[in-house]
């Protein structure tokens, strides 16, 4: 059998099993976090200072520009009355982490891609519900585009980390699921780390 992503604990050591099994989501959530918001505070004394708050890193494609983004993805609900808005998007992202972390517990030993892709979710999630709640909107300054012709709604860390776990879940539930094969008793063996 392979080792496992998530050590098993010790008999009468529950608690620290416990602990020690999400030290991943954990770690994985941090670091987003920390990108996250160092990339939100530079956004906030640099480009927010800049006259039109934007710097220009790849003409025509790439650029850093300043935005506040009172809604949700792609400003949705953005012209809502605040005294609704603000609850209800940090009472939705409140959910949706919890729902992350339940689903991490739920999570088999030795499903590595699904541990990670939720640490991601969780720490993009926390991310901007962090901005929400303190700020009332969330700090945006990348804007990817095709010259003047399209452009991609302005994002940031936490946007990406969200959108690289979902790809993720993706992967590990449609892609993965269907090589694994049913054994003799109907059950799904895990994949090899």
């Amino acid at each position: 059998m392979a080792p496992s992503a998530f050590p098993e604990p010790a008999a009468g050591a529950a608690p620290a099993g416990a602990l020690r099994r999400f030290w991943p989501l954990a770690a994985l959530t941090a670091a987003v976090l920390a990108l996250d918001h160092g990339t939100k505070w530079w956004a906030l004394a640099v480009l927010r200072a800049r006259p039109g708050g934007r710097i220009v890193v790849i003409p025509g494609l790439l650029d850093w520009l300043y935005a506040e983004n009172t809604g949700a993805a792609w400003s949705l609900l953005d012209g809502a009355a605040d005294w609704i808005r603000r609850p209800l998007l940090v009472t939705v992202s409140s959910a949706a982490s919890i729902l992350i972390v339940w689903m991490y517990a739920k999570t088999e030993r030795g499903m590595r891609l699904r541990a990670a892709a939720l640490g991601l979710l969780l720490g993009g999630a926390v991310g901007n519900l962090i901005d929400r709640a303190f700020r009332g909107y969330v700090v945006d300054f990348v804007r990817a585009h095709w010259w003047d012709r399209a452009s991609w709604p302005i994002f940031n860390v936490a946007d990406v980390a969200i959108f690289l776990g979902v790809a993720a879940l993706f992967v590990e539930t449609f892609v993965r699921g269907r090589n694994r094969a049913p054994v003799a008793d109907g059950s799904v063996p895990l994949p090899a780390p």
